[in-house]
């Protein structure tokens, strides 16, 4: 496997060997700590490298998971918040850790995180072997639908942040990063629903590119090639780029994806945004509806509101919104019915759904 990334920037691959050599001082002796691993792209070898002025630089977050039977312990996320807060500084991206119980790997081989984590991964504490026995469970087959809904919701959710931010000129690098995830997301919620996942991007690249699906357009081949491009060397948005142009081109293509895998992975067909906002279908049928009753409850109390329909899991309200919230002209009647919304101007709104995003995602 490569080291971090694709290439050869030995400024940056010394940078990254002295931060895992500092992780690896400050965790290797910590009793309450079987493993921390380090994933996503950097942990695959195949993180981004950012060219400013030919000189190479660190882009993507480094997303690290902690196994330990104890991940509420207040000392260890004392010492995990401290790890975060000093490696971001040095490295210039944000250094994030995810404490996991080792539980949360029973049936691994139905979610996408942990597929990619098996699958490419750099072990800094504990057994080399530590996601060993897990290795042949990998078959991207088996991959739960809900995945691609969920890649896509968060994704379409980026999309919607960027379109509140098009008249804000120092957004572009954000607004354009927003659409080049989307660009690979597209083909890889497709790949996904099709049993043909794999943890690494070029792979990805080469899969849709062959993929027999009426969804995989020409137009969205196009786009995660793009994708896939710019996730290992990323760039600036070029300066005659209309952005808004393309967040609308964008947001078009993610209704179309997103309603016809929610279709398939609810068993029913949605004609468009408005009937899949509208539908008394619950979109988290697995979920018990006592539960999704508590949790509104629970949010009520404590947060002051709820998400609607009360009877489904909160993410659904969030969900059914977005659909609305990317459509050209909104029907702001009906994102009210599942957020809660006083005003409907997009900077409001938007800083409405992202606590909800944050509390659901």
């Amino acid at each position: 496997m490569r080291r971090f990334f694709n290439g050869t920037f030995p400024s940056l691959l010394d940078k990254l060997d002295a931060h895992v050599a500092r992780a690896q001082e400050r965790f290797a002796d910590n009793d309450l700590i079987e493993s921390l691993i380090l994933g996503g792209g950097y942990g695959r070898g195949e993180g981004g490298v950012y060219l400013a002025d030919d000189e190479p630089q660190l882009y993507n977050d480094l997303d690290y998971f902690l196994f330990t039977s104890e991940p509420e312990n207040p000392e260890l996320l004392r010492e995990v918040r401290d790890f975060e807060k000093v490696e971001s500084a040095a490295l210039g991206i944000d250094v994030e850790v995810t404490c996991l119980p080792p539980g949360n790997l029973n049936g691994a081989e139905k979610s996408m995180m942990f597929h990619d984590l098996v699958k490419g991964c750099l072990v800094v504490t504990g057994p080399q072997n530590y996601l060993a026995e897990w290795q042949d469970k990998m078959d991207p087959a088996l991959i739960a639908p809900i995945e691609a809904t969920r890649l896509l919701w968060n994704r379409g959710s980026g999309l919607f942040f960027a379109r509140c931010r098009l008249d804000e000129p120092d957004a572009r690098g954000f607004i354009y990063r927003q659409h080049m995830k989307l660009a690979i997301a597209l083909g890889d919620a497709i790949l996904c629903m099709a049993g043909q996942h794999n943890a690494y991007c070029e792979i990805r690249g080469e899969r849709f590119a062959q993929l027999d699906s009426p969804l995989a357009t020409d137009e969205i081949r196009a786009l995660h090639a793009t994708g896939v491009a710019f996730k290992q060397r990323p760039e600036e948005p070029p300066a005659d780029l209309d952005l808004a142009a393309q967040n609308a081109q964008m947001r078009a293509l993610w209704q179309t994806v997103y309603i016809n895998i929610e279709g398939k992975r609810l068993g029913c067909a949605f004609e468009n945004a408005d009937d899949y906002a509208k539908s008394a279908r619950r979109l988290f049928p697995e979920e018990s509806a006592l539960r999704c009753l508590l949790l509104a409850v629970r949010d009520r109390l404590k947060r002051g509101a709820a998400l609607r329909p009360y009877g489904d899991y909160p993410r659904g309200a969030l969900m059914r919104a977005l659909v609305q919230l990317n459509a050209d002209q909104p029907d702001w009647d009906q994102v009210k019915q599942n957020l809660p919304i006083k005003n409907t101007d997009w900077k409001s709104t938007s800083s409405v759904y992202e606590t909800w995003w944050n509390y659901y995602s």
